[in-house]
């Protein structure tokens, strides 16, 4: 169960901003690392939760210069036009994963 419901959550989340299939593994820890209060050292915690917000700086960079068709593009679009939203805004729901993949675990064998 854990194959399907791990990769299920992080994948959609990954979709969304358009975060590259050979960056989700790197997403994954990095996403794990924010929000897990005991999985990481704090030394660990820090340096993958500044891998991702330095990664992040460098999707939203790439946006900006080509822009895309994916939510990250979209946000960068809206928020240089003038719709003022947030820089940390696309970093917004990275805790779904988790939930989902408890979901899923735990509700997906029932519908056997």
């Amino acid at each position: 169960m854990e194959d399907f419901a791990l990769p299920l959550p992080i994948t959609v989340i990954c979709e969304l901003p358009g975060v590259p299939y050979e960056d989700r593994v790197d997403f994954r820890v990095w996403s794990d690392a924010f929000l897990s209060t005991t999985e990481f050292t704090a030394d660990e915690d820090r340096e993958h939760t500044g891998e991702m917000a330095a990664y992040m700086a460098d999707l939203i960079a790439s946006r900006r210069r080509e822009p895309t068709g994916d939510l990250l593009g979209a946000l960068v679009v809206a928020r240089d036009s003038e719709d003022r939203l947030a820089a940390g805004s696309a970093l917004g729901g990275g805790a779904d994963h988790l939930e989902d993949r408890h979901v899923h675990q735990g509700g997906l064998p029932a519908c056997r």
